[in-house]
């Protein structure tokens, strides 16, 4: 009898290993979540709408805040934009993420064990035992115990408990029937902070006889950081948490925490290296199992330490205090933007005023972060341009009209430079509008705009239909020539003859300046034969160009400064500087007054408008630019004396174009009067034009 014993014994666990193996089968799960009737207690995974062990949806994504942090030692600032999504997201493949919500298969990357509690109701009374405190370990598509534990019939009710995976670090699970609480401690590494799952199925019939699905929530908060919208050159040597909560209870009967006061930081050592190109690349700077999972948490106190070692300055520690929250299931993302340091000085006026400018702009570029240049752009280009120098006429003031056939005077609307200091020219056109106009520059390393500058250009100062400049020019100027001056050359006796014949009076020199002065040169010329014992002579006599000036007029400015014409006055001064730089040629005689009038009031004035420029090339490749102005090109001039009025609001005294008709003297605003002045004495200048 006892064999026959044994032999029904080895019968029944026979049978009972063909109901293991059934239980195996793919089909366990149906489309229901339900699985064909077994004997035993077995378990199928899923997971819920809200989270899968791996799977992460951008569907539901949000930016829950945005911070920046700062260095105590340095300018350097690490922009944050924080996203909170749902699920569990430790992938930086954005490619080869799974839709949220599949759930997870046989061949899926759910845990291999997870650890389930069976707790038991016996005729509604609550076992004093766990009816088991196991793993389950996956057999096909389904997880089982160990030890076969049958259905004990409809009497029994079950809550099950199961968390994954069984060894993750710091986490303590209950060990009686009394508590269904997990007790956890997150560790310091993050390579050994788990993603924590616990599922619940409570009230199951003892009689279930089928495969008892467990749907499987995350219960910690995932927290990566990746790269952002921009990134500088160097390396993030490392990332930590400071002053976050790391013990709590977590209750499987409700799903919810219960925290403790506990605090700790947690770092990663990094060392990853940025070559600044990385900006919107989502590019994940902690690693898929240097993901840290965290438990969730309100955020007070709790700051975030960025240690990023730079091309040319070595650490440098960025600090800054996180808000919001820190949700269970879910995954907060830092986008990190560390801008880089681009030391650069630009210096520009703040304002300028509404006629035609040359406005220097310097650049001081001490340090580009690793970088071989820096660009300057306008984003006015209709009205500010640029050039990396000056050249001829604009050196002394000038703004010549850009479409000139030689095209010496083309500009661009941006402008590249390098390390160390550099001028350059912005070229603005004439604001004649009614309101001031921002005339705005960026600065751009690496195609990203790392500062801006603004210059305002003020409109004219409108009193009726003649606006007048609002910002006062820089240092008096006289009214223009005392032309009371005459000075008399000749050329010097020397004992070779016929040398005189290329510098006496007669040459084409002499000629180009009687054309300028007309009545206003002298020349007596002796023949070549006696000119040892006759020198010739050539006489400026400067106040005879009053008679052919036509600047009297009180009212019409416009034509007094086109009678002071620029071309009249200037290489008369220039011929007298010529004619003593000859070995042969001295002054004789000379009285009155000898005044620079290279920058007089009306020239000051004339220089606001465009000009048009010839070029011409000498015998030796020398290069001859010659200035001129379209009568319609001077819309800026010299204001005649009657344009002055009070509602102008000048205080001071101030050059009128109206000169007096004799040599010395013109009209002056002073203070409100009409004043007589000597041409030579300084005064302010302003210029008008017309609507």
């Amino acid at each position: 009898m006892k064999n026959i014993g044994i032999i029904k014994a080895s019968v029944l666990a026979i049978l009972s290993g063909l109901l293991l193996l059934s239980c195996n089968d793919d089909e366990l799960l149906d489309k229901s979540g339900k699985g064909i009737p077994c004997d035993y207690i077995c378990f199928g995974v899923s997971s819920d709408n809200n989270a899968t062990t791996r799977g992460f949806s951008r569907s539901n994504e949000y930016t829950a805040n945005r911070f920046v942090l700062r260095s105590k030692t340095s300018k350097d600032t690490l922009c944050v934009r924080t996203v909170v999504s749902d699920g569990i997201d430790v992938s930086n493949n954005t490619a080869t993420r799974p839709t949220r919500g599949v759930p997870v298969t046989g061949t899926g990357n759910f845990y291999d064990k997870f650890h389930v509690l069976a707790y038991m109701k016996q005729n509604g009374t609550p076992s004093e035992h766990f009816f088991f405190s196991q793993d389950a370990v996956k057999d096909g598509s389904t997880w089982k115990t160990n030890t076969i534990y049958y259905w004990p019939g409809d009497e029994y009710e079950f809550d099950f408990c199961a968390y994954a995976p069984i060894d993750a670090a710091g986490l303590t699970s209950p060990t009686t029937p009394a508590s269904k609480t997990l007790s956890y401690t997150v560790p310091d590494a993050a390579t050994d902070q788990k993603d924590i799952l616990v599922a619940t199925a409570d009230g199951v019939k003892g009689d279930l006889n089928e495969v008892q699905p467990l749907n499987f929530k995350h219960i910690l908060s995932a927290v990566k950081f990746v790269v952002g919208s921009e990134m500088r050159i160097g390396s993030i040597k490392s990332i930590t948490l400071e002053n976050v909560k790391s013990e709590g209870d977590y209750n499987m009967a409700n799903g919810s925490w219960n925290l403790g006061n506990q605090k700790n930081s947690f770092s990663q050592n990094l060392n990853k290296s940025m070559n600044g190109s990385e900006g919107g690349t989502n590019t994940g700077i902690t690693t898929d199992e240097g993901t840290f999972m965290m438990l969730p948490q309100t955020l007070d106190g709790v700051t975030v330490k960025v240690v990023f070692t730079t091309v040319n300055k070595g650490d440098i520690t960025l600090t800054a205090s996180l808000s919001g929250e820190w949700e269970m299931g879910k995954t907060t993302t830092y986008r990190l933007s560390i801008t880089p340091e681009y030391d650069i000085e630009i210096d520009v006026p703040d304002q300028v005023d509404a006629h035609y400018l040359i406005v220097p702009i310097t650049v001081n570029a001490k340090d580009l972060d690793g970088r071989n240049d820096y660009t300057i752009r306008t984003k006015n280009a209709t009205v500010c341009k640029f050039r990396e120098n000056l050249v001829g006429p604009e050196e002394q003031g000038y703004w010549p009209d850009e479409s000139t056939s030689h095209n010496d005077f083309a500009r661009v609307t941006s402008i590249t430079g390098s390390t160390g200091t550099k001028t350059f020219y912005a070229f603005i056109t004439e604001n004649a509008g009614t309101s001031d106009r921002d005339i705005e520059l960026e600065i751009l390393c690496n195609n990203k705009v790392v500062q801006t500058k603004t210059i305002k250009q003020k409109c004219p100062n409108w009193v009726g239909n003649t606006g007048w400049e609002q910002i006062e020019e820089v240092g008096a100027k006289p009214y223009g020539f005392v032309w009371n001056r005459v000075v008399r050359y000749k050329s010097k006796k020397v004992s070779v003859i016929g040398i005189a014949e290329t510098y006496i009076p007669g040459n084409w020199l002499i000629s180009q300046y009687k054309q300028y002065v007309g009545t206003g040169v002298t020349i007596q010329e002796s023949s070549p034969l006696l000119w040892l014992w006759k020198p010739s002579t050539i006489t400026f006599d400067y106040g005879k160009i009053t008679s052919s000036l036509n600047a009297f007029d009180e009212s019409n400015g416009l034509a007094n400064t086109l009678s002071l014409d620029p071309n009249f006055i200037v290489p008369i001064t220039e011929s007298e500087s010529n004619l003593m730089g000859s070995p042969f040629i001295e002054k004789d005689f000379e009285s009155g007054s000898n005044e620079n009038i290279s920058d007089f009031a009306a020239l000051v004035c004339i220089k606001k408008n465009k000009c048009k420029v010839t070029k011409e090339t000498g015998d030796e490749g020398q290069i001859f630019y010659n200035m001129s102005f379209a009568t319609e090109d001077i819309v800026w001039y010299l204001p005649a004396i009657n344009q002055f009025n009070g509602s102008v609001g000048l205080s001071g005294e101030y050059w009128s174009s109206t000169a007096i008709n004799e040599s010395t003297n013109a009209y002056s605003w002073n203070n409100g009067a009409k004043t007589v002045t000597y041409r030579a004495d300084a005064r302010n200048v302003r210029a008008v034009r017309k609507k």
